[in-house]
């Protein structure tokens, strides 16, 4: 028949008060052992004290009793009793007086005196009846009534003896009998001391080994579940750590789920990324490059009608393509993709090709773009700089109202860095959003999306790259309205470069 396993449920707390508790409970029972010894040895001690004073006072009761007796003698054998034999025997009689009430005394100070005496002072007081008489008759000629009470004190004295034997008896004849008890209670107190200190690291290390036995657990799970791998037995128990433990496993649980999904979902991504980068990009490409030769007339003359609706076309497929670009730049950054090479760049070349790449949009929203011009040079991806300052601008075109004016600006600042500024004249930026606005897919307006004004990757791109340059971004408020984007760079080594100013105000055309 299997015995059912039962195991206790104690929650931590309980634990550490047996912890505690076991202690304390051993050494209350050595203290109790140990003052039951003593008072034990005490009592005992007390007791072998009064039998002592007991034997000592009957004793001398009886040697005051013979010593009566050898005067008495001594008085018969003069055949007169002078005076000073009288005197000796009245001594004799007051002494043994004496004795009788130090035994009375003691026998009514405490009960064990009054027992020890129990069968002494009935003999004693007898025995002193007797000799009073014998020193009343001492000086009366009657020889048989002194003969009579001879006797009886012979008897007396005999009885005395006795009581004197019997009380030495009882006295312990070992010297080395105190010593012996001593001992046995040292031994006694050892023992107990010695079960203490091995009964208590016991239950210390059963308790602490199954605390341990089972966190280990939950480190090796959660070891387990950083590297996927499968959990560990649930430990057992019903104690804060078996909850702790529970809630852990729910928590395995939902992360791992999560997880699942979140590896579909990259997987998804993945295979979407690669799709744009090859299935749609590369076909979207050629598609524009086709419009292009057709709204140029390279296929033929086409109608005007047709010309605009190519141009449109054309445009719509450059937006897709851009957006295809930067989906492939994120992707890149996620995965720290994104390369940088890093040589002095003329700031003055970057922002003007910049705003070359712009000039139609500028154009055809009659917006000025001012740049005075710089011979300042920095440390950057030529390519990356070009990018980060064609998402400037063109956002800056993009919110600016028609016939605005749109200026770039650029200076050394503190710790070898270089700042420029594109400020415009467009709505401004709120300031809870000023940090919000380089998040991904977060805009000003939720309504810039359904206006095709981008899906709000441009600025979260820019500080990707401005960032892995070693330098910052961020947006301030002009006072005149509008905002005016920034970037800090490193200065490169300076160089002798032209400075070209200029300015691109566009008419829009009739």
């Amino acid at each position: 028949m299997n015995m059912p396993n039962f195991r206790p449920r104690l929650k931590l707390i309980h634990s550490a008060l047996i912890l505690v508790s076991v202690p304390l409970l051993f050494g209350f029972i050595i203290a109790c052992g140990l003052n039951s010894e003593l008072q034990q040895s005490f009592l005992q001690r007390r007791n072998i004290e009064r039998s002592a004073i007991s034997s000592v006072c009957i004793s001398k009761l009886a040697g005051d009793c013979l010593n009566f007796k050898s005067n008495l003698l001594a008085a018969e054998n003069n055949f007169q009793i002078d005076k000073l034999e009288k005197d000796r025997l009245n001594n004799s009689v007051k002494q043994l007086h004496a004795d009788v009430d130090k035994l009375i005394e003691l026998s009514k100070s405490n009960k064990n005196y009054e027992e020890m005496l129990s069968d002494t002072l009935p003999v004693a007081t007898e025995s002193l009846k007797t000799i009073d008489q014998i020193s009343i008759q001492s000086n009366q000629a009657n020889s048989d009534k002194n003969k009579q009470l001879a006797i009886e004190l012979e008897k007396a004295i005999e009885s005395l003896n006795k009581l004197v034997e019997k009380h030495a008896a009882a006295l312990p004849t070992d010297p080395n009998a105190a010593k012996l008890h001593d001992r046995m209670v040292q031994q006694f107190l050892a023992w107990l001391l010695a079960a203490n200190i091995l009964v208590c690291p016991l239950i210390v290390l059963y308790f602490s080994q199954n605390v341990v036995r089972r966190l280990l657990v939950l480190v090796s799970n959660a070891e387990r579940l950083a590297h996927n791998k499968e959990l560990l037995e649930p430990v057992g128990g019903d104690d804060e750590i078996a909850h702790l433990d529970k809630v852990f496993r729910l928590m395995a649980n939902t992360i791992t789920s999560t997880r699942a999904e979140r590896e579909e979902a990259e997987r998804v991504k993945k295979e979407f990324v690669a799709m744009i980068g090859h299935d749609l990009r590369t076909p979207l490409s050629s598609v524009q490059g086709t419009l292009t030769l057709l709204a140029d007339g390279v296929y033929g003359e086409i109608s005007e009608v047709g010309i605009k609706k190519a141009r449109v076309a054309e445009k719509s497929i450059e937006r897709i393509t851009h957006l295809a670009n930067e989906l492939l730049d994120i992707e890149k950054i996620e995965n720290s993709n994104l390369k940088i090479e890093l040589e002095p760049v003329s700031l003055q070349s970057a922002v003007n090709r910049s705003i070359a790449n712009l000039e139609g949009f500028a154009v055809y929203k009659q917006i000025a773009v001012d740049f005075a011009g710089t011979d300042l040079e920095v440390m950057a991806d030529e390519d990356r700089l070009t990018q980060v300052l064609v998402n400037l601008l063109s956002n800056a075109i993009k919110f600016s109202p028609d016939g605005s004016k749109i200026t770039v600006t650029v200076k050394q600042i503190d710790n070898g860095k270089i700042e420029l500024r594109v400020n415009d004249q467009g709505r401004g930026i709120s300031p809870d959003k000023k940090e919000e606005i380089f998040a991904r897919y977060k805009q000003v307006d939720k309504t810039d999306a359904k206006n095709e004004r981008g899906i709000g990757l441009g600025l979260a791109i820019c500080k990707a790259i401005v960032e892995n340059h070693g330098g910052g971004i961020g947006v301030d408020p002009n006072p005149n309205g509008g905002c005016s984007f920034w970037i800090t760079l490193t200065q490169a080594a300076q160089q002798s470069i032209k400075v070209e100013s200029r300015e691109t105000v566009m008419q829009k055309p009739v």
